[in-house]
């Protein structure tokens, strides 16, 4: 079964501000001084209530890197794009497409991460 296809096992999702495909790559303590956001379960439910999965290729316009993680605590690692309502889980081929309600959720969601903790983060590592 796909992680994708029981949401109810989702307890969070967490978005590093760091590129998708370098983040599986670090260590805990490297993530954990990486600007990142934590959303709870409600939120990542409904991101991720409708998704499709596609195949083919993506033109990645900039990325993040992602961690699900479920309620038996294992972890997911995907990269997210910025643009599109789409992600990747990583070790898997092909993509994922946000769709309808959940895809305006996502967008909401990244714009608010980005206004209000990566850019400011991104500011501040600049003085």
């Amino acid at each position: 079964m796909d992680v994708f296809d029981a949401p109810h096992e989702w307890e969070s999702l967490t978005i590093y501000d760091i590129d998708g495909f370098l983040g599986k790559d670090l260590d805990e303590a490297t993530l954990a001084k990486t600007p990142h956001v934590t959303l709870d379960r409600a939120i990542t439910e409904r991101i991720f209530a409708h998704v499709r999965p596609r195949k083919g290729r993506i033109l990645w316009k900039g990325n993040c890197f992602g961690i699900v993680t479920l309620k038996n605590g294992t972890q997911k690692h995907v990269v997210i794009s910025y643009y599109g309502g789409f992600f990747r889980l990583l070790g898997t081929p092909g993509y994922y497409e946000i769709l309808g309600e959940s895809r305006q959720v996502f967008e909401d969601q990244m714009r608010a991460i980005l206004t209000n903790s990566f850019l400011p983060a991104r500011r501040h590592s600049n003085d």
